[in-house]
């Protein structure tokens, strides 16, 4: 007796992390612009989503890890954090720590230990410092906005022909992350490649890309990132 395929859902948790007004109007650019676009990539795969919005106003870093460990691990995991983070001084831990909103004491966690890499696929983004100071500074241009517009063959490239953990950072270990009006540079780079991507729509395509727009953009920022295929 065959059992009937089911098709992956995807589940979002959009973290903006906008209590600092500095930054507010920024990140928050971010986390509309990634939710139109996991939105619009779901719908185009021909896959159910169900996407979460949190702020500063009703995040808790004690949800998110609930929030992960109710994902299913055959389904489709994406994380998508903007705002203040930090490198933990005298450690040699490359990802940032994404930093609690409501906390004052700098509570923070490792968000990529809490995903794991044992899921059919798990995207995590961090668009944050890395530095061992809190701070996200103000680029010095103004960058042009960008509207995500994905064409659909790409959706299933990115959702379903790979299998494994993704995970991103947009600046290395003792550098900070840069923003401007328009939003993140690295997210705007980020949907900036997905747009440009072509005929040949890869992860590691993208975020490479990504990440030498950003280089060229700050002198100062470079992100980095690690692909990890479900048979490794």
């Amino acid at each position: 007796m065959s059992t009937a395929y089911t098709s992956p859902k995807v589940h979002a948790l959009i973290f903006v992390n906008n209590g600092d007004r500095k930054i507010s109007h920024s990140v928050e650019k971010d986390g509309k612009r990634m939710k139109y676009l996991i939105d619009k990539l779901s719908r185009d795969a021909g896959l159910k989503s169900v996407i979460s919005y949190w702020d500063g106003k009703n995040a808790n870093l004690r949800y998110v890890r609930k929030w992960i460990n109710n994902v299913p691990k055959t389904d489709l995991l994406f994380f998508f954090y903007s705002g203040h983070g930090m490198q933990v001084p005298g450690s040699s831990f490359k990802w940032p720590i994404i930093l609690d909103p409501k906390n004052r004491k700098l509570c923070g966690i490792d968000i990529t230990r809490c995903v794991g890499t044992d899921r059919r696929l798990a995207v995590v983004i961090m668009d944050c410092c890395n530095s061992y100071a809190i701070g996200l500074n103000k680029a010095l241009s103004k960058q042009r906005f960008i509207n995500s517009h994905v064409p659909k063959h790409a959706a299933r490239n990115l959702l379903l022909d790979f299998t494994g953990t993704i995970t991103a950072s947009s600046s290395s270990p003792g550098e900070r992350s840069f923003c401007c009006d328009e939003g993140s540079i690295f997210t705007n780079a980020l949907l900036k490649n997905i747009i440009d991507m072509g005929e040949n729509y890869s992860w590691n395509d993208i975020l490479s890309k990504a990440g030498l727009y950003c280089i060229k953009e700050t002198k100062k920022q470079t992100p980095m990132f690690e692909i990890l295929h479900k048979n490794q």
